[in-house]
């Protein structure tokens, strides 16, 4: 999910500016129902002794917000069939539907000599909570191919029925040398270990195979000179905020390559389809993207780069409240954050205190020192013209009259200042919050305040200011 946006903080509304975000491409082999365990059924033999630890069978599993999980077991290379299990954790813990998006291969890191291994997968169920099996099979469209980041061909890795050229380079890592899935078996494939480094690399290598379409959203294959072969996956559809926009020099509709990675080798074409003038949460000055998380997991997963990690959650709730005491205290959330709490500490601040305390006095004293005004401006005139008075009380105006007149004097003097004081001091406070109010940065907050002309607040504070006015005529025109 995603907080909410003022409409002045994108170029568009928010459902319009992140639908071009989610066209997800048809990746993986889709797990039915809500399965808690995938049982494999394997065959595998290899050239050469694999050492301790021996072989292991992964499995990636995908879920619906693009989170991936990986699942290992060992392989027994043997040549004989074997059913392996995979647990699923439960809960509710993924959101459906799940998909395996790739298949791979650990080989130990204590092998001596680059091995071959021939491994058969004549099937994959998918078993259900009930004991219900369904067997996964390659949707239309879809099919096995080599996983990773940098790609050596057949002949380089020494595959079966292959030769080396001259001027081909010996990979170090470790690959699959031929696919299928014609027949009874799901996949049949032929992996090369990684070639022994000296001294011996504890961690191993991986051949990892994925579920990819065959074509439109499958990877376009470079080949570099010596045999090594890049994969690109298909452009990734961003939002950019508005510091990366002025940092990089691009704008809306441009194409930017961005690595990933320091290896310079994961380099993924991002075309940007809309901007904000911030994410939410995350530090202004720094340039951020928005994507969707399903899309880059599968291009990862194409290209063999590691799966995304989740690490900032956002969550709302028709009650905030509730919603932060169900989360507050459970160290296995990591460490919440609520924005009501963050206002409170926010309001809580000094300097921000004592602000509010200078606006608080501004609004109590500018009333009295309008009543003062007017107590001195109507004790002026009434004595400026006593005479007056002296000459209509004579002609047979009575006290009451007098006093009807002098009021009606008095409420014609104020109204037009009440209600052009009223409409300079929204101005004014239009104008001078945005000014004074900073950030901790003694920088402008962001976004920026809507404090229009206007506001419900400010037009009954002005309104109550001239109740107050219109009370000190009355009181003064009696009194005088």
């Amino acid at each position: 999910g995603l907080p909410r946006l003022r409409p002045d903080q994108a170029d568009r509304p928010v459902p319009e500016l992140l639908a071009p975000l989610t066209t997800v491409p048809a990746q993986g082999l889709a797990l039915p129902g809500e399965p808690v365990a995938l049982e494999a059924t394997v065959r595998a033999s290899t050239d050469l002794p694999v050492p301790a630890p021996g072989l292991l069978l992964q499995l990636w599993i995908q879920d619906a917000d693009g989170l991936t999980e990986q699942l290992t077991v060992p392989l027994e290379a043997d040549g004989r069939q074997h059913s392996l299990t995979f647990p699923l954790a439960g809960g509710g813990r993924r959101a459906g539907p799940l998909t395996l998006s790739r298949l791979g291969v650990h080989f130990p890191g204590t092998v001596a000599l680059r091995s071959t291994l021939d491994l058969r997968l004549p099937r994959i169920t998918a078993v259900g909570a009930a004991g219900e099996r369904t067997d996964l099979a390659l949707p239309p469209g879809q099919g096995w191919a080599r996983s990773g980041k940098v790609l050596a061909a057949p002949s380089a890795l020494g595959c079966p029925g292959t030769e080396r050229g001259r001027t081909e380079e010996v990979p170090d890592q470790a690959e699959a040398c031929s696919w299928q899935s014609e027949g009874s078996d799901l996949l049949h494939t032929v992996m090369r270990s990684h070639e022994p480094p000296v001294p011996l690399d504890p961690a191993g290598g991986d051949a990892v195979l994925a579920v990819q379409p065959v074509t439109g959203g499958a990877p376009v294959l470079r080949t570099l000179p010596g045999g090594v072969i890049l994969p690109t996956p298909p452009t990734l559809p961003v939002v950019a905020d508005r510091a990366l926009l002025d940092a990089v020099n691009v704008r809306v509709g441009d194409t930017l390559p961005l690595n990933w990675e320091r290896d310079g080798r994961s380099t993924q074409q991002v075309l940007i389809t809309g901007e904000v003038d911030v994410l939410p949460g995350y530090a202004r000055g720094q340039g951020h993207l928005l994507l969707d998380l399903r899309a880059l997991a599968a291009n990862r997963a194409l290209t063999g780069a590691a799966p995304p990690v989740a690490t900032h959650w956002w969550l709302a709730g028709s009650d905030p409240a509730a919603t932060w005491a169900a989360v507050d205290g459970h160290v296995e959330f990591g460490r919440p954050q609520s924005a009501l709490r963050i206002a409170a500490a926010l309001a809580d601040d000094p300097f921000r205190a004592g602000l509010r305390c200078a606006w608080l006095l501004v609004l109590v004293t500018a009333p009295l020192f309008a009543v003062t005004a007017l107590t001195l401006h109507a004790v002026g005139t009434v004595r400026s013209r006593r005479r007056e008075f002296a000459v209509l009380r004579a002609l047979g105006v009575r006290r009451a009259e007098l006093t009807a007149l002098l009021r009606a004097e008095q409420v014609a003097v104020t109204v037009l200042p009440v209600l052009l004081g009223g409409l300079l001091g929204l101005l004014l406070a239009a104008l001078l919050l945005a000014l004074t109010v900073l950030d901790d940065y003694a920088r402008p907050v962001f976004p920026a305040m809507a404090a229009a002309p206007g506001r419900p607040a400010a037009v009954l504070t002005a309104l109550a200011g001239g109740l107050l006015l219109t009370l000190a005529v009355l009181v003064l025109t009696r009194l005088l």
